[in-house]
């Protein structure tokens, strides 16, 4: 159901996208508005699985985790052999940003604990 088809090549970072050297459409509600220093609305193009890995410091079978899950939202483009799921960028942004607060203050409660454990040993 998902991944990449049996014999088939997943897209190499950079590359145009659809096949046969189409060029990429961008998908309704795939990709994130951002507002350039001119004023002027853009749209990011989506993110293939390999980049939100990237981005995200995972493995890309995370990635594919968190698509099954709901944490990303993606779609998957292409005719049967040739697939390729691209990922709004704007929910890798939002599990990146996320990341830092909650995560990043028990970490460091529990290293502190377990150096005072230490310590006293």
């Amino acid at each position: 159901m998902w991944g990449i088809p049996p014999g088939a090549q997943p897209p190499r970072r950079g590359e145009s996208g659809a096949s046969f050297g189409a060029p990429l459409t961008f998908l309704a509600g795939v990709g994130r508005a951002r507002v350039e220093a001119d004023g002027m609305a853009t749209t990011s193009p989506p993110l293939t699985v390999a980049e939100a890995a990237e981005v995200l410091s995972v493995s890309e079978r995370t990635v594919w985790r968190y698509l099954r899950s709901g944490r990303l939202h993606g779609e998957t483009i292409g005719p049967v052999g040739q697939q390729r799921t691209l990922i709004d960028a704007s929910g890798v942004d939002a599990i990146q940003s996320g990341r830092g607060g909650e995560e990043t203050a028990a970490l460091q409660a529990e290293v502190v604990r377990l150096a005072a454990e230490l310590a006293a040993l």
